[in-house]
């Protein structure tokens, strides 16, 4: 009899171990799940708005099929007239725009950069920054989460100061932040390494009338380039 109940025991506390075991494993299974559904939610829900801001932003452009800087030269005139430092300084900048206008598209890799632009010395008259705003207004350009922005300013005068700027972004380094001023001149150049490194979008800010150095007088406009696609928009003064 005594065998028989310690048998007993034994089975009862077997069932107890098993029955808990389950329990646990339900539970588990349930966080699981919960966990793995609250995170595409989350993920779901984060595409969402970013398409509706992008949307949003959109909106404020009158969209076009090219920019008013597209030209049917050769990128080899455009670099030369660019680099030639005896024409007049506004000159250059738009031969700088003309070059963005007619042989970059947003999603150029570097070396695609490279093949657009094949005479860049220009650059090295230009100054590259990260960007916050140009004239003083939000970003030109859709600057979603991972992503810096630059400053591009072609042939700036002593005190750092251009007129003609090209904003533009690309995606953050995995694992190591945001983007240095050296790698997005670098990626414009075409010597930067990373070969999955992209261009995501660019934009143009320049005067089209008044003086430049009267903000009174001055109106700007803003060229964004998307896709195959360019809007125009005049910011607010």
């Amino acid at each position: 009899m005594q065998k028989i109940r310690i048998m007993r025991k034994s089975i009862i506390r077997t069932k107890r171990t098993l029955l808990n075991k389950a329990r646990f494993s339900i539970v588990g299974k349930s966080v699981l799940w919960f966990s793995f559904g609250m995170f595409f939610m989350s993920g779901f829900l984060l595409g969402c708005r970013t398409n509706s801001d992008l949307r949003t932003f959109d909106r404020e452009f009158y969209w076009r099929d090219k920019s008013l800087f597209t030209v049917a030269s050769t990128p080899q005139e455009v670099c030369k007239y660019a680099n030639d430092s005896t024409r007049d300084r506004s000159m250059r900048c738009r031969a700088v725009f003309q070059l963005f206008a007619s042989f970059v598209k947003p999603g150029f890799t570097s070396q695609q950069m490279r093949s657009a632009i094949p005479d860049n010395k220009w650059l090295s008259e230009c100054s590259v920054s990260p960007c916050g705003a140009a004239g003083g207004g939000s970003l030109p350009i859709y600057n979603p989460i991972g992503y810096t922005p630059f400053l591009l300013r072609p042939f700036p005068d002593k005190t750092g100061w251009s007129d003609w700027c090209i904003c533009f972004n690309l995606r953050d380094a995995l694992g190591q932040g945001d983007r240095t001023p050296e790698e997005a001149l670098a990626f414009l150049a075409g010597t930067h390494t990373d070969k999955r490194l992209k261009l995501m979008e660019f934009a143009f800010y320049y005067p089209i009338c008044g003086a430049s150095n009267n903000p009174a007088t001055e109106v700007d406009i803003i060229e964004r380039f998307q896709g195959q696609r360019v809007g125009l928009k005049v910011p607010p003064r």
